[in-house]
């Protein structure tokens, strides 16, 4: 941020392509003021964001074109290329120092697949999207796949989302607390895969049940990367 602002501060005494100035200079400085402006910032945590996400805002500005685009004027403009050199330099240092290495990060993993999520959920979902003609299916899905279904289908659908796993939101849902109960009351789960119309459950093969949900009209479709796919017959025929 330290070097955008170095940027804005010579995009305005240098910069004289008024296209440019709008949009690099003029439309940075009306973002970042509105941000700040108290009556902006209550409106919109209360119409469109809410207190945690309204940094997201700041997303608009254009950080990394206005700090290349200043940079490269500025190279441009010294004669001296040692000067050149050092401007560069400059530059390179003052990002290593200004941040961190984000593969030092220890929820940093090495990518499985080519969508970025746990290949477990790839092959879960693989088996469970709708068939050709159908829309969507509802599923019910365990703790640890929540976030990353809807990054790969926007076909399967959930009775509780994501949202379930923020505590501080508090936005608990019945069937996640039986999902997720150290052992399973399969009449109780079966009862609320009906009345949220679920086609599918999906758990783990380590999760313990209290008896079997077949009983309750389910059948295990597969277990494929440590888990059980259990379809709802009796949804099925409702």
């Amino acid at each position: 941020m330290t070097l955008f602002l170095c940027g804005l501060v010579y995009l305005f005494f240098f910069e004289n392509r008024k296209g440019r100035r709008v949009i690099l200079l003029y439309g940075s400085v009306c973002l970042l003021t509105l941000f700040f402006l108290p009556i902006f910032s209550y409106l919109m945590i209360q119409l469109v964001f809410d207190g945690e996400v309204y940094y997201r805002f700041l997303w608009l500005l254009p950080v990394n074109v206005v700090i290349a685009y200043s940079a490269i004027r500025i190279v441009i403009g010294l004669e001296n290329k040692v000067m050149a050199v050092l401007t560069y330099l400059f530059l390179i240092m003052a990002f290593i120092s200004g941040g961190d290495y984000v593969y030092n990060n220890k929820a940093f993993m090495k990518a499985e697949n080519m969508y970025h999520i746990p290949q477990d959920v790839i092959d879960v979902c693989e088996i469970i999207e709708p068939d050709e003609g159908e829309d969507w299916v509802n599923v019910a899905m365990p703790a640890q796949m929540l976030s990353y279904v809807r990054q790969y289908s926007t076909q399967i659908h959930m009775p509780y989302g994501r949202a379930v796993l923020i505590d501080r939101w508090n936005l608990g849902h019945p069937m996640y607390e039986t999902m997720e109960a150290e052992i399973i009351d399969s009449k109780t789960l079966a009862l609320q895969a009906d009345e949220y119309a679920c086609d599918y459950i999906v758990l783990s093969k380590d999760k313990a049940l209290n008896e079997s949900l077949k009983q309750y009209g389910f059948t295990i479709v597969t277990q494929v990367s440590g888990y059980c796919i259990y379809k709802n017959g009796q949804n099925e025929l409702d």
